[in-house]
């Protein structure tokens, strides 16, 4: 052939992820990867949903391709311009390669790197498959001569052994370029030889990159590229690499659902979803599903965040008392409409309690959503009709806004289609919200519920003894280890308490006794895990650099998950990168999405299936659980360079005008600060440096101190003091505190008032206070 073409495979119609197939020489775009009437392009288009499969022809004589008419830094930008004709590079991209296409694709990343003109290249790969590609790892020469014994060329063979500089140079720009994007790379070699000569072998194979063993093949250097069945070794390594890629990559429709992700979802769960009605315009709230199982990545199965996390649900429910008063509230045919309430310290197992409820009312037929405060919040017109009974569950309901919170209760109580509704809200403490509940809604709604405070875990120490051998055999279960009996140190007996408490315990002892190092006392168990944490990052992402290179690697990853666990997910790419490039751990976009690839790589953000049937897959996933999260951040802060950090970008985010993140991260901080005194002293210092006064109530709520001014009868003027949940406000403008002011909060509703101070010398009031 003389013309390159860029032949599609497969097409879905929302693709996630293009993948390109690069022959090598003497190959064509179906020839190289066909098995008689097996083409396994096509079946990755069928088996990885999202995947776009592209194949590439172009003229690969042994004779011309690296001669003079075509060599191979000229095919990289011809090839590079037709996948551009053909809208490839728009989206992450992945190369499978064969032979001398490897070389070809690292030529084509080299070009991309440097040119405005395909850049976009550059920054859409992901990754790249090669599959007996010569990187000049053994003497080129060789392997040269074996090209040529094979192919019955000699042409090649010279352009070959002439560009070994250029070769050599190609393969150690990739090495570097590969540790500075994280580009994910899948090796393979043939076993055995081609006509009597073993073309590339382990070592010519190996491109010297970290964390890519090369994978021997059953195979010659002409069939490696040919599966001849879904259960062949290459196959189904390729399909693992191309869906751990698609599952880091969110979806670009809101109104997508991978095929993957409803495979995940029980039919339990499907129950769950059913139909609810759709927020009026502005209202301030939105809804999503709740008690869906969520599927357990296996590319992080090591991770304590991930075992301890009790949305994957890695050590079984235990069941407590707490979940019969909870169904009898649910099943109490009386009251029309009721809101319950659930309180207690983080990791006492809130959340797990409602998933519990939640899928035993579905499967009850009663309809389960999860509502979430969105003020000033655009969402969809028309209404879902709802036919009888909905649970609602609130989560963190004391940061919700009370008269949001109140204005969806009733929009719902007030509903033709619900028949039954209850409301079920989880908070860590009642600071008095009940009362204010109570007080706001007892006329409203037929029925308030007695709170229910959740107790300790375990009451007895057989008990304590049960539930820790339950997790203890969970975790080894889920870490593919030989199951042990452990015993739990009699000084852990406290963390019985809190399920989150027993099962750092257990996954301590688990860790303790399979590394042969003595078991953390009760103190030391966060530290200890956090450690752990820190080591699945090296596995991850730093395994065979040099130990200077590897300790960055990991500074740099744990603070990019101080910064996502700080402010939480961003479904926004653009503001992800924006808000690592402003935490000066990116200095371009391009850096900030391969920080953002590479934190997804560790902690994959599953697609968050919504009862309208969305997937919403999030960039920034932060650490969980909660308490896990916040001894983490809580040992981010001792150290000086990441409390300098977490100083500097809170203010940057300030001067941004990105009041939300700021929000966010001072209301987690302001909840860290409650066990750490480390993080209390760095709030303390934050708020008193801030343009506009900030005051976290008890509730973790932050306000902003605002002024106007006004002019009462007569022509007076006065100024009035006001707080509000955001930083710019119609009514008046962000203010310092007067120094002779002091702040008080109510007790029952956590709202904010300043005062003069009682040693002041008393003088003409000229301020009032007001929220």
């Amino acid at each position: 052939m003389t013309e390159t073409d860029v032949f599609s495979v497969v097409i879905p119609d929302v693709p996630l992820v293009d993948v390109v197939f690069l022959h090598g020489l003497g190959g064509d775009a179906r020839k190289t990867w066909a098995a008689g009437e097996a083409f396994w392009p096509d079946w990755l288009g069928q088996d990885v949903a999202g995947v776009a499969v592209w194949s590439v022809d172009y003229a690969a004589s042994p004779s011309g391709w690296l001669g003079r008419a075509m060599p191979i830094q000229g095919r990289a930008v011809n090839i590079l311009a037709a996948l551009q004709n053909a809208g490839v590079g728009e989206r992450p991209l992945v190369f499978v390669t064969h032979s001398m296409g490897g070389l070809l694709a690292k030529q084509m990343l080299r070009h991309a790197d440097s040119s405005p003109t395909y850049a976009s290249f550059a920054t859409a790969a992901r990754g790249v498959v090669f599959l007996a590609t010569p990187h000049i790892g053994a003497d080129m020469a060789k392997v040269l001569n074996r090209l040529k014994t094979v192919l019955r060329t000699t042409a090649a063979g010279k352009d070959l052994q002439r560009n070994a500089a250029h070769l050599r140079d190609l393969n150690l720009w990739y090495r570097n370029w590969a540790l500075k994007t994280s580009i994910r790379n899948l090796v393979f070699y043939e076993a055995y030889p081609t006509f009597g000569v073993h073309i590339v072998d382990a070592g010519s194979a190996d491109p010297g990159l970290a964390g890519a063993d090369p994978i021997p093949i059953d195979a010659d250097h002409s069939t490696i590229c040919k599966p001849t069945s879904r259960t062949t070794l290459v196959y189904g390594q390729v399909q693992r690499f191309l869906t751990s890629i698609r599952d880091t990559i969110p979806t670009a429709d809101p109104d997508t659902t991978l095929p993957s992700t409803r495979d995940a979802v029980s039919r339990t769960a499907d129950k769950a979803s059913g139909s609810w009605p759709v927020p009026p315009r502005g209202a301030g709230y939105r809804f999503e599903a709740f008690g869906r199982p969520v599927p357990r990545p296996a590319s992080y199965q090591h991770a304590p965040s991930y075992l301890l996390d009790s949305r994957y649900e890695v050590v079984p429910f235990r069941d407590r008392g707490e979940r019969q008063v909870l169904e009898d509230w649910l099943d109490d045919p009386a009251p029309r409409t009721s809101v319950q309430l659930v309180h207690g310290e983080g990791g006492l197992g809130k959340t797990r309690l409602a998933m519990q409820v939640a899928r035993r009312a579905a499967e009850s037929g009663w309809h389960v959503i999860q509502a979430f405060e969105r003020a000033g919040s655009a969402v969809p017109r028309g209404e879902r009709a709802v036919a009888g009974r909905l649970l609602v569950v609130v989560d963190y309901a004391e940061r919700w806004t009370v008269d949001v919170l109140e204005r969806m209760v009733l929009d719902l109580a007030d509903h033709a289609g619900v028949r039954c509704l209850r409301v079920l809200l989880l908070t860590r403490l009642d600071y008095g919200l009940w009362d204010l509940i109570t007080s706001t809604m007892d006329r409203q709604v037929d029925h308030l519920a007695v709170p229910v405070r959740l107790g300790r875990f375990t009451t007895s120490a057989p008990e304590l003894t049960t539930a820790f051998n339950s997790a203890v055999a969970a975790f080894q279960s889920a870490m593919q280890l030989q199951p042990v009996e452990l015993v739990a140190p009699r000084t852990w007996q406290g963390t019985g308490r809190s399920p989150l408490g027993l099962h750092m315990a257990a996954l301590a002892a688990v860790w303790a006794h399979e590394n042969r190092r003595a078991v953390p006392s009760d103190a030391d168990l966060s530290e200890f895990l956090l450690t752990h944490e820190r080591k699945y990052w090296s596995a991850g992402l730093a395994v065979g650099l040099p130990a200077l290179e590897a300790s960055a690697q990991v500074n740099l990853v744990s603070r990019t998950v101080l910064v996502a666990t700080l402010f939480g997910s961003l479904t926004n790419s653009a503001d992800a990168r924006q808000l690592l490039r402003a935490a000066h751990l990116a200095d371009s976009a391009a850096d900030a999405q391969s920080l953002i690839d590479r934190h997804a790589q560790l902690y994959p953000a599953e697609p968050v299936s919504t009862t309208r049937g969305r997937a919403v897959s999030p960039h920034l996933r932060p650490l969980h659980p909660d308490r896990f999260a916040e001894d983490f951040v809580a040992w981010c802060v001792r150290r000086p360079a990441d409390r300098a950090l977490t100083l500097d970008l809170i203010r940057e985010v300030t001067s941004s005008g990105t009041e939300k993140l700021q929000r966010r991260a001072l209301a987690f901080l302001a909840t860290t600060a409650a066990r750490h005194p480390d993080v209390d002293e760095l709030l303390d210092e934050l708020l008193g440096t801030l343009d506009a006064y900030v005051h976290v109530n008890s509730r973790g709520v932050a306000y902003y101190l605002h002024r106007t001014e006004v002019t009462l009868r007569g022509g007076k003027p006065q100024t009035i003091y006001f707080f509000a949940k955001v930083r710019v406000n119609a009514q008046g403008e962000p203010t310092a505190l007067p120094k002779d002011r002091i702040v008080r909060e109510n007790p029952r509703n956590g709202f904010l008032t300043i005062s003069k101070k009682k040693d002041d010398p008393p003088e003409k009031e000229d301020v009032a206070a007001t929220v």
